[in-house]
C-alpha cells in the first residue's frame, strides 16, 4: 500500500524462498461497531509463508469534521496496543509479525475510535474475539465487587459505594478462547491480569481480549481421530472404544482452550 488511508502501509517482506502463500486481508475498522473507517479501503494481499512483515497505520485519521484515533492492531489473532514514545502516541503505529507458513487466510486490522464524548464516571467494557476480529456479545464481567456497582452486562458505576470497583474477566469464553489481556483506552483503572480495578468516582473504557491459540493446539488430536480406521483394530468394539476415547480427548482440549461453548 502507498496510501495510509487505504488501511495502513505495508513494508516489503524480508523472508525468501517460501512456497506457501497465506492471504492477509488488511483494513481499518471502527471500535466497537466494526464498520470501516470512512474513506479507507479493504485490501487483500498474498504474502510469502513464514515471512517477516511490518505494517504501519497513522495514529489519527480524519473525515470532514470527524477524527478517529488508533486503538490497536489485530494481526492473525494477536493484539498489539497503541505504541507511545515519551507518553505521546507515535504518529505511525507499527506492528511486525511473521506470516503463517501455510496457505491460510488471516485478518490484519487497525482498530480506531471516533473522538469526542467521554468524560464522567463509571465503566464500559467489551469482550473482543481476536480470532473472529470482532466484539462479541458475551459480558467481560465474570464477577464484580461490590456487586451493587454492576449496571449492565458491560457497564458499572463507580459512585454507588465509597469503595474501589474490582472487575474480574472470565478466564475463557467458550467459542472465543482464553482471556489474553485488558486494554484500557480511557480512564484511570489499574490492570493486573484478569483484574480491572477502578477508584471510587473513577472511570474506565476497556477491552478484554480473548483468543484461541494459533496454530490450533487441538488440530493434531482431531486429525488422529479422523484417521482412526476399523482395519487398525481387532474388532469393531475395540474400534468404537478408541473413537470414544479420542473424541473425549478432542472435546477436553477444545474446552481447555475455549474453542467450544460448554452448556
Amino acid at each position: 500500500m502507498t496510501d495510509a488511508r487505504d488501511g495502513g502501509r505495508r513494508r516489503q517482506s524480508t523472508a525468501r524462498g517460501f512456497s506457501a502463500m497465506p492471504t492477509m486481508t488488511q483494513s481499518c475498522r471502527l471500535f466497537p461497531t466494526g464498520d470501516p473507517v470512512p474513506d479507507t479501503a479493504l485490501e487483500t494481499i498474498a504474502l510469502k509463508g513464514g515471512a517477516s512483515d511490518t505494517l504501519e497505520a497513522p495514529y489519527e485519521l480524519t473525515d470532514a469534521s470527524t477524527s478517529y484515533v488508533f486503538l490497536f492492531w489485530n494481526v492473525d489473532a494477536s493484539a498489539t496496543p497503541m505504541h507511545e514514545t515519551g507518553g505521546t502516541p507515535d504518529s505511525e503505529q507499527k506492528v511486525t509479525f511473521k506470516a503463517p507458513s501455510d496457505d491460510s487466510a488471516f485478518a490484519a486490522t487497525a482498530w480506531y475510535l471516533e473522538t469526542g464524548g467521554g468524560g464522567g464516571t463509571g465503566g464500559s467494557v467489551w469482550a473482543f474475539s481476536l480470532n473472529k476480529d470482532e466484539v462479541v456479545a458475551n459480558s467481560p464481567i465474570a464477577s464484580i465487587s461490590p456487586s451493587s456497582a454492576k449496571t449492565g452486562p458491560n457497564s458499572f458505576s463507580t459512585t454507588s459505594s465509597p469503595d474501589t470497583v474490582e472487575v474480574t474477566a472470565p478466564g475463557l469464553i467458550g467459542g472465543d478462547g482464553l482471556f489474553k489481556q485488558w486494554l484500557q483506552f480511557e480512564g484511570d483503572a489499574k490492570v493486573k491480569g484478569e483484574l480491572l480495578t477502578v477508584p471510587e468516582g473513577g472511570a474506565t473504557a476497556a477491552i478484554a481480549f480473548y483468543g484461541i491459540p494459533v496454530p490450533d493446539p487441538c488440530a493434531t488430536l482431531r486429525e488422529e481421530l479422523a484417521s482412526l480406521s476399523p482395519a487398525d483394530f481387532p474388532n469393531i468394539k475395540a474400534y468404537e472404544a478408541a473413537v470414544r476415547a479420542m473424541a473425549g480427548e478432542v472435546r477436553a482440549c477444545e474446552e481447555k482452550y475455549g474453542e467450544i461453548a460448554v452448556p
